[in-house]
């Protein structure tokens, strides 16, 4: 029998209780003195099949489904609806317009990251998802440990982009800090 980590039971330190706030429509996951909001992911998938197997990967990981789209002009509906932390998108969409042109307009309107999830792997694909401002570029077919290091590694990226926009920001004169950061 091991005996318990630092003379406590690590099992009992980290009980979790999950919390939904509907004012914010953001759950809450409470971990005894720590407490994080479950990061909201928006799928932008046209494949019904694709969109199911998503959200249960998501959720299994402890992710929040912040809704789907199909189409271009959906996603950015609801990417600005439902203020989600990260997009998941697929190049290919129904509706016309690439995932790429739906990247870029969430990236420069809403300053949301997106994570590309395609079977698309030509190199002119991947500079066009480079120059939109892609926070990812994960194959299909990937694995859920893949998927979430995708997740994980983006989420990280941007918060440290946007910490460093703010830490600039404070260190100009106000005539010249933009005020949108």
């Amino acid at each position: 029998r091991q005996p318990p980590a630092c003379g406590r039971n690590v099992r009992d330190h980290f009980v979790s209780k999950q919390n939904f706030t509907p004012t914010t429509r953001r759950s809450f996951v409470t971990l005894n003195k720590y407490t994080m909001s479950k990061k909201r992911i928006l799928i932008v998938e046209d494949e019904a099949l694709t969109v199911l197997a998503l959200q249960q990967e998501l959720a299994e990981l402890g992710y929040e489904i912040a809704g789907n789209a199909s189409t271009a002009a959906d996603a950015l509906r609801v990417a600005e609806d439902n203020r989600a932390d990260l997009v998941l998108m697929d190049i290919q969409l129904d509706g016309g317009i690439s995932g790429i042109a739906a990247a870029a307009a969430i990236r420069g309107h809403l300053d949301i990251p997106v994570v590309f999830l395609t079977a698309h792997a030509s190199a002119e694909t991947v500079g066009r998802a480079v120059e939109s401002g892609a926070f990812g570029y994960l194959l299909k077919p990937y694995t859920v440990p893949e998927l979430k290091a995708a997740i994980d590694i983006a989420l990280h990226k941007h918060n440290t982009e946007v910490a460093m926009r703010r830490a600039l920001a404070s260190r100009l004169p106000a005539y010249i800090a933009p005020s949108s950061i």
